[in-house]
C-alpha cells in the first residue's frame, strides 16, 4: 500500500513518461549503429582525410626544403672549388706567358 501511495504521488509530481514503472522505461543511452560507413567512421570522414593530406603535404614540403638546402650547399661548395681551380689555371697561364716572354 505504501508503494502505491508513493507511485501515485510521484505520478502527480513528475510528467507521465517518468511515472511509469522502471520495467517499462527504455534505457536512455543505448548502442547506436549506423548503416552507412560515412557516418561515425573517423577514418573515412572528409575532415579527417583533408587533415591527413595536409599533414602529409607539410611533411613532404619540409623534406623537399631539406633536400634543396643540401643541394644549394653542394652547389656553393662546387662553385668555390671551381673558382679555386680557375685561379690556379690563371696563375699557371700567367707563368707560361711570362716564361714564354723570357725565352724570346
Amino acid at each position: 500500500m505504501y508503494r502505491t501511495l508513493v507511485a501515485r504521488r510521484a505520478a502527480l509530481l513528475r510528467p507521465a513518461t517518468l511515472a511509469r514503472p522502471a520495467a517499462v522505461l527504455k534505457p536512455a543511452f543505448g548502442r547506436m549503429y549506423s548503416d552507412s560507413r560515412s557516418e561515425g567512421s573517423v577514418a573515412t570522414s572528409q575532415g579527417f582525410g583533408k587533415r591527413e593530406k595536409a599533414q602529409e603535404d607539410l611533411f613532404i614540403r619540409e623534406q623537399e626544403k631539406q633536400k634543396l638546402t643540401k643541394l644549394r650547399e653542394a652547389m656553393q661548395k662546387q662553385r668555390e672549388e671551381l673558382a679555386a681551380l680557375e685561379a690556379q689555371h690563371d696563375e699557371l697561364a700567367q707563368k707560361i706567358v711570362e716564361e714564354g716572354d723570357k725565352s724570346k
